[in-house]
């Protein structure tokens, strides 16, 4: 397959989350090892080590529990499968294309409105030039993508298109045992990895979802800033 434009592939990949990068590089490689002109697809790893909201533990090595997808008699766990995001499974490379190697051709959808779901989106430059950006009153690392997809609607409206492939598997291993490693006093062993982050990223995220509403629902509003987040710590 011959790319007739030009893609730039950018991952924002914090301290610990530094023990998957082999895999992500991975991932890409997959992804364009059919292209016959690689040429055109740029790889763009932003690696962040900031401590403005969680430490760093050098000594922290410890993978974290996942539950087991089966019991001891063979029946399913129902605990693994009652996280609201994802279930307590990571899926290898090998396990994906080797279910969308049974696929016959690709099933293409265009939905009307965005639909995000935060592991991958392929955008044009030219949405970006139209004005689609993340909110300044978005600020840290929760609500960014919800963000952006609010922008995208409000600045083409009825003139969106989204173009999904419906029978090919993307995976995104939310729960992979080595996403939070290396934070300090992260090392409990916890529901899920999504559900060690700290308080602090709740209280960011609900402050994150109030400058959402103002942003595009009452734009008279006065938007929470860092330093309110600071006063709640």
């Amino acid at each position: 397959m011959k790319l007739n434009n030009k893609y730039i592939i950018g991952t924002h990949i914090m301290f610990y989350e530094i023990d998957m990068v082999g895999e992500h590089i991975d991932s890409i490689i997959n992804a364009v090892q059919d292209i016959d002109n690689p040429e055109n697809v740029t790889v763009k790893l932003l690696l962040n080590k900031s401590e403005y909201f969680e430490r760093i533990n050098i000594e922290q090595l410890t993978d974290k529990p996942l539950h087991p997808r089966t019991l001891p008699d063979g029946s399913l766990n129902p605990v693994a499968f009652s996280e609201p995001y994802s279930i307590s499974y990571t899926m290898s490379i090998e396990e994906m294309n080797d279910i969308n190697d049974r696929a016959d051709g690709a099933e293409i959808l265009t939905l009307n409105a965005p639909k995000f779901d935060g592991s991958g989106l392929i955008i044009s430059a030219d949405l970006i030039k139209a004005g689609a950006n993340i909110p300044l009153g978005i600020f840290g690392l929760a609500a960014e993508d919800t963000a952006f997809m609010y922008s995208c609607l409000q600045v083409l409206g009825n003139n969106y298109k989204q173009f999904i492939i419906k029978n090919i598997l993307k995976v995104h291993n939310r729960q992979h045992p080595k996403k939070r490693r290396y934070a300090l006093d992260m090392v409990e062993e916890q529901e899920s990895t999504q559900r060690i982050k700290g308080d602090w990223y709740n209280k960011l995220r609900d402050m994150n979802k109030e400058n959402l509403n103002i942003a595009f629902n009452n734009p008279q509003g006065k938007f929470l800033t860092y330093n309110d987040f600071i006063k709640e710590l």
